[in-house]
């Protein structure tokens, strides 16, 4: 049976609807891929590391109680689980601030054996954070020899921009990586300061050949060498984007 396999952040979101907190819960972009993988009952494996502490146990027990497996998480001693602030809008769009406590010592990643055509995911800043960054490649390596799919998610976000041509050069070393990137437009407008599809397009493709853009309630693109489609998407009521990328 083919397994998906991912690496990326998990942090707890402490979610505030007009200033007041209203909720918390594990999540994390990869993190939140994998409990949807779950609750289908896929063959998921989650890789990530917490802090030893309650609220790194709490993700841990949201992942088994969503059929995923903390069997490849670390629980780091000597640092804190990150946790999310996230500002709702009129809209239920979030804000966010990010408070994070960087491990003391670098952590040593494992995952189950790679096979041909599972598929290994990662992305979000934890694909390019230097305290992660030797561990995710070693993980990309071993998914790249056994060939396996890769597929990348940037999920660049705006408090990131300021450090932006530092880590461009990483987000793009990715892409290349890659054998599927999909990102939002809003993604890609941060990263390229560009809106239209086939621009963008034009410049991921010289790292990776197949891409898929989403566009929230527009739709989502596929792009490849032989085609770039548009597809619409069901209009739903908004509860919170928090988790929905």
């Amino acid at each position: 049976m083919r397994q998906i396999v991912g690496i990326g952040e998990t942090i707890i979101d402490i979610i505030f609807r007009d200033n007041r907190p209203v909720s918390a819960n594990a999540g994390g972009s990869t993190f939140n891929t994998f409990i949807s993988l779950g609750r289908m009952h896929m063959n998921a494996f989650f890789v990530s590391q917490v802090g030893n502490d309650r609220l790194g146990r709490m993700a841990c027990d949201f992942l088994r109680a969503n059929n995923i497996s903390d069997c490849y998480v670390n629980l780091c001693p000597d640092a804190k689980t990150p946790v999310a602030l996230a500002f709702l809008d009129k809209n239920n769009d979030a804000e966010y601030a990010f408070y994070k406590d960087a491990p003391k010592q670098l952590p040593e990643f494992s995952c189950p054996d790679m096979h041909e055509d599972d598929i290994f995911v990662f992305g979000s800043y934890f694909a390019l954070n230097k305290d992660f960054r030797v561990g995710v490649n070693r993980l990309l390596q071993q998914a790249a020899n056994a060939r396996s799919i890769l597929y990348y998610d940037p999920n660049f976000r705006p408090s990131h921009l300021a450090e932006l041509p530092q880590l461009l050069p990483v987000i793009e070393q990715n892409f290349a990586s890659a054998d599927v990137v999909r990102g939002s437009d809003e993604d890609f407008f941060f990263i390229y300061g560009e809106k239209d599809v086939r621009k963008i397009y034009k410049k991921i493709s010289a790292y990776c050949p197949n891409l898929i853009v989403t566009c929230g309630k527009n739709g989502v693109y596929i792009c490849t060498p032989t085609f770039c489609r548009h597809y619409k998407t069901p209009s739903v009521e908004v509860k919170s984007t928090v988790g929905a990328g």
